[in-house]
Parts: C-alpha cells; sequence; structure tokens
C-alpha cells in the first residue's frame, strides 16, 4: 500500500491503503455455508451452519481443512470440516463436477477444543491451536498467556502435543519437512513457530 495511515480500505486519489496495513491481497471468490442471510454466530451448541475460523490446505488430499472457533459460552467446541478440492482447478470440488457450485465437506466432526483458531492436517492426524485444558495450564490468567496445539484423529479424543504462544492460529502442515507451522495474532509479540509433532 502506497498509505499505512489510513483506516480506509481502496484507492482514493491514487492512495492505496489496507486499514493501516502495508500490504493487501485481492479478493479472489467468496465462500459461504448454507444461506447468507442467517448470523452463523447466533447459532448454539454446535447445530447448524459452522462459523468459519481458520483454513488450510490439506496437501496430502488436496483439501481445504477448515476449523470453527467457539467460546465457551456458545456450548460444545469447534467443529473441524474437510471439504474436497478440484484437481484441474483447485477450487473446491462441486458436487456436480461443474467449475462452481455447491460442494458437500467430505469429513467433519467435533472437538473438545475450545477457542480453536487454527487446524490443519498430515492426513492421519488432525492438529488445532486453541485453549489450554486445565490439566496443561491450571491457573485461569496463565491459561489466557499460551495456547496449546492439540493433535486427535477425526471423532477422537484431542490430546495436547505442547504449549504454543498466546493467540495461535494459522496452523500448517509441511508434508515435504514433517513439520508443523503457525503463527500467532499477538499484536507487537508475533512469533512464528514450527514443531516437529510426535
Amino acid at each position: 500500500m502506497s498509505s499505512t495511515s489510513s483506516g480506509e480500505v481502496g484507492i482514493r486519489d491514487g492512495v492505496s491503503s489496507a486499514r493501516y496495513h502495508q500490504w493487501a491481497l485481492p479478493l479472489q471468490g467468496r465462500y459461504h455455508t448454507g444461506d447468507r442471510g442467517l448470523d452463523p454466530r447466533a447459532r448454539s451448541g454446535g447445530s447448524g451452519r459452522a462459523c468459519l475460523g481458520s483454513l488450510s490446505v490439506d496437501r496430502t488430499g488436496p483439501a481445504l481443512v477448515s476449523g470453527e472457533y467457539r467460546s465457551h459460552a456458545a456450548g460444545a467446541g469447534g467443529r473441524v470440516v474437510r471439504w474436497p478440492l478440484n484437481d484441474a482447478t483447485d477450487l473446491p470440488r462441486a458436487d456436480n463436477g461443474a467449475t462452481v457450485g455447491t460442494a458437500t465437506a467430505s469429513a467433519a466432526y467435533s472437538t473438545p477444543v475450545f477457542q480453536m483458531q487454527g487446524v490443519a492436517t498430515d492426513g492421519t492426524w488432525y492438529y488445532m491451536a486453541g485453549e489450554c485444558p486445565q490439566s496443561w495450564v491450571p491457573d485461569l490468567i496463565a491459561r489466557g498467556a499460551c495456547s496449546c496445539i492439540h493433535r486427535a484423529r477425526p471423532g477422537g479424543e484431542p490430546s495436547v502435543v505442547t504449549r504454543s504462544p498466546s493467540l495461535t492460529q494459522n496452523l500448517s502442515y509441511s508434508t515435504a519437512s514433517g513439520r508443523l507451522w503457525g503463527l500467532n495474532e499477538y499484536t507487537g509479540h508475533r512469533v512464528v513457530f514450527s514443531i516437529d509433532p510426535p
């Protein structure tokens, strides 16, 4: 952007700005789950349309893997959903084979991981960034100072792999290196990390 001091988004009088950010990605397409007129955040207890909060590429698929952020007040933990991709277009594979259309998830399950802000898979295990369980971080204030990386097979109970920086999100699994990558959203304390999962 030519300006990072403006809260505006777009180009005005030849000056490009992206709400104080140095870079912006152009909108290429839009996906939605179900009726666009409904507010998915108004749903509770894991029913209804998923409120997707994270997305990664399953390079073993190929597929997209999305995760749903859920707070304790919203009920059960978030859902993990896997969407097949079309090999020819790298877009979600429509049920009828068309380039654009309705795509049905190939797998989905609900996890007890709360405040999930990142999910990735190595093709067997799903890795989820979310709140640490009390058994890992007993003190409530300390629990807010870090996140945990959880691991589970589809439909299985998750177990904690390790603690991670506070507000960890955006997980990605590299099939080339066998490593899990992530970063956090903590302003002023941004951390990019890589771990060798078990």
